[in-house]
């Protein structure tokens, strides 16, 4: 059986225009649904900042972690949230790919689901806390 792990990361974006980011959204939804890689992504214009739950094999999570996200001059200043084994991912009934959330309707669908299973899926609970403040600027 394959392992599990979750990469939860935030971080600032460097000067980057709204057609940037929604190359950044396609790119990252087309690699992470080829390598089975689950989780979200959002972006804020109002604060600049990135916030992404990487979810899957251990060995593809870290790789594309480390040799592409870590390596990204779009962004600074990445603060790891979570990076280790999970025995029930998150995100792993939510949908069977990879998550762009771009609108208030989507965030709170990741928010209603997140809900659902906050006692039931390690890690649930704290992504769901740093998922509030994104309600402010999508709303």
């Amino acid at each position: 059986m394959k392992s599990s792990y979750t990469i939860c990361y935030t971080s600032i974006a460097n000067t980057i225009k709204q057609h940037e980011i929604e190359n950044i959204f396609e790119k990252t939804y087309k690699h992470n649904r080829d390598f089975e890689i689950k989780g979200i992504l959002l972006y804020s214009n109002e604060t600049n900042r990135f916030f992404q739950v990487l979810e899957g094999e251990k060995q593809k999570v870290v790789e594309l972690y480390e040799e592409k996200i870590l390596k990204d001059f779009r962004h600074y200043e990445i603060v790891e949230v979570f990076h280790r084994s999970t025995s029930k991912p998150i995100f792993g009934k939510y949908s069977t790919s990879f998550n762009i959330i771009k609108t208030y309707d989507d965030l709170n669908k990741i928010r209603e689901y997140l809900n659902k299973y906050k006692y039931s899926k390690p890690n649930s609970e704290e992504v769901l806390r740093l998922l509030e403040p994104f309600y402010i600027f999508y709303s």
